[in-house]
């Protein structure tokens, strides 16, 4: 956990602001748009100022509340809906085990392709 060292979490509503511990310096969120309680599943969002990409600061920040909803909240599966020409995005929710799940329907087309696309994990306890 590289980046536990150099970041804390602060509570606003559903979503977490990602502080720099060494300097207070806030970096992005991230945290859960949509938590379905019956079907135990959830959407993430997650948002990182571009100075602070490659630093594996998101990584961490998802690691961390992914295994929190596993444990905490009772979420059984996690969904990310990402722009398809975020290839940073995909790569850190691949990372982190979640999966190619599908295009979203009925969203707006460009050149015959869906814009988001779903990944997805199944949490374990």
């Amino acid at each position: 956990m590289k980046s536990v060292r150099r970041t804390g979490m602060l509570r606003l509503k559903n979503m977490i602001f990602l502080v720099k511990k060494d300097d207070g310096t806030k970096i992005g969120i991230c945290g859960f748009h949509c938590w379905n309680k019956e079907k135990s599943s959830a959407e993430v969002g997650y948002d990182l100022k571009e100075a602070f990409w490659g630093n594996g600061y998101m990584q961490e920040a998802l690691k961390e509340i992914i295994a929190f909803a596993a444990k905490s909240m009772n979420i059984k599966r996690i969904d990310a809906v990402i722009y398809v020409e975020n290839p940073k995005s995909i790569s850190v929710v691949e990372r982190l085990g979640l999966s190619f799940d599908g295009k979203i329907k009925n969203e707006i087309f460009r050149d015959s392709e869906y814009l988001h696309r779903i990944y997805s994990i199944y949490c374990t306890k």
